[in-house]
């Protein structure tokens, strides 16, 4: 399991390296899907093999995501509060791992592969697509259709502060 897990991680890092800042938004929720698809597969077909691909696609996206959020974050946020943002994302990343690490020991009280996997799956699957989720382009808060806002707020300029 420790072996599938360092080498999806291992090829994460290399496919990562290739991609560089290459569409981080696709690279991410391609990720979340490829994982919601293998983990629901793998779940219907438990096994050994199916843990042992669980745990390398989990690193696989798991560091490929990584690294296009901090893509992300380089490209769309203010040279200003970077530094802040990159430490927000990273607690967030490190919240994330201590979150999925309880439920995972939660769900292995069950002693029910088939049922960890299956709510790894959809919960995955929320992630995606969280149910009754608005599309972006029917967002009021952008002033433009599939602009951060992030950048817009960049872009026009520094804000007076708050009194």
């Amino acid at each position: 399991m420790i072996t599938a897990a360092g080498l999806g991680g291992l090829l994460g890092s290399l496919l990562g390296s290739a991609l560089r800042t290459r569409r981080p938004l696709l690279i991410t929720f391609g990720m979340l899907a490829a994982s919601t698809v293998v983990t629901a597969l793998c779940a219907a077909f438990f096994g050994l093999w199916a843990a042992l691909v669980v745990a390398l696609v989990a690193a696989f996206g798991q560091v490929l995501s990584k690294l296009a959020l901090d893509s992300t974050v380089q490209q769309e946020i203010g040279e200003e509060i970077r530094t802040s943002a990159f430490a927000a994302s990273e607690t967030l990343n490190q919240l994330s791992w201590v979150a999925g690490g309880l439920a995972g020991r939660c769900m292995s009280l069950t002693n029910s592969g088939v049922a960890g996997l299956t709510v790894a799956a959809v919960r995955a699957g929320h992630l995606v697509h969280p149910a009754g989720a608005a599309p972006a382009a029917a967002d009021p808060g952008r002033a433009e259709a599939g602009a951060p806002a992030a950048r817009q707020r960049h872009e026009s300029g520094p804000r007076a502060p708050a009194r």
